[in-house]
């Protein structure tokens, strides 16, 4: 992958555990909102940072060519 190894931080395992972590901070309809979508919150974060370092790649190898 031409990603950074610390990109490893961004797992769906490991977003739905921390998006499951709002369950602990009351009951409100917010926290019940987030810890039950807590698969998709995880993939959409996980998608949105693969795209971000995918484009700042790109861009670091269209600078190099050059």
């Amino acid at each position: 992958t031409p990603l950074p190894k610390w990109y490893c931080v961004f797992n769906p395992i490991l977003m739905k555990g921390l998006f499951n972590g709002f369950r602990f901070l009351g009951n409100h309809a917010i926290n019940n909102g987030i810890a039950t979508s807590n698969m998709s919150l995880g993939a959409i974060v996980l998608f949105l940072a693969l795209l971000i370092g995918y484009q700042k790649y790109l861009s670091s190898e269209a600078d190099s060519r050059t």
